[in-house]
């Protein structure tokens, strides 16, 4: 509003909103993209930008997936997650920049007070927030006694079935974490072979190397729409 000089909030919604359907970027992170870029300095948010070339992912390559639909993209690395891993529940996270969180994207098989423990947003004790911390994999094999764990997760895991968890992280480039594939499993015990483990760092090296693209190329295109449409609007 204050940007765009635009009347009420409503105007504002409005804006996003038609952005964020004509790229197919989910709102929630349309507008985080716009709480965290830099202003623009004028008529071109991002002057000087090139289109890029889609990355080559290994495993993501399959299906005829498109990388401009952000969905598709993430349903897909957690369903390759859940079949390296032969894990019959497992969730995706990213993070959010404009909070520096981890925000649940995608999910499967999870029961509800694990779910409702991810929505929380809680990352502190955590195999998650260890992994994101540590960058790399973490694997918990008993839920049930292991110390990693907060009392609060340990009991929403177990009340929802899981017994034995792992943690991915997704790293960019410059290592740091953008997001975490979290597996789980309802037999205490399971830690991922040295293959699997392999197998999910190729699964988290694609997703980082595809959000990094889609970041720069969709995200941006659409933060440039917004823009040129409301500077129309301002005058």
């Amino acid at each position: 509003m204050v940007r765009y000089g635009l009347p009420d909030s409503g105007a504002a919604f409005r804006a996003l909103r038609e952005a964020s359907q004509r790229f197919n970027v989910p709102l929630r992170v349309l507008v985080s993209a716009v709480v965290v870029a830099r202003a623009p300095a004028g008529e071109v948010w991002f002057p000087g930008r090139r289109p890029l070339p889609v990355p080559q992912l290994r495993i993501l390559a399959r299906g005829g997936r498109d990388p401009r639909y952000r969905r598709q993209m993430i349903d897909a690395v957690l369903h390759e997650a859940l079949a390296i891993g032969r894990a019959p529940a497992g969730y995706v996270q990213f993070v959010d920049p404009a909070v520096n969180a981890l925000t649940l994207e995608s999910h499967h098989g999870c029961a509800e007070p694990v779910l409702d423990h991810l929505a929380r947003g809680r990352g502190d004790g955590t195999a998650d927030a260890a992994a994101r911390t540590r960058g790399r994999q973490v694997s918990v094999p008993d839920v049930a006694t292991d110390p990693l764990l907060a009392d609060d997760c340990r009991r929403a895991l177990l009340a929802g079935g899981a017994r034995a968890l792992h943690s991915v992280p997704v790293l960019s480039s410059a290592g740091s974490c953008t997001g975490v594939i979290g597996l789980h499993w309802t037999d205490a015990g399971h830690r991922p072979a040295a293959a699997h483990a392999e197998a999910l760092a190729l699964l988290a090296a694609d997703t980082s190397a595809w959000l990094s693209w889609y970041h720069r190329s969709v995200l941006l295109d659409a933060l440039e729409h917004l823009h040129r449409a409301l500077t129309r609007t301002a005058r």
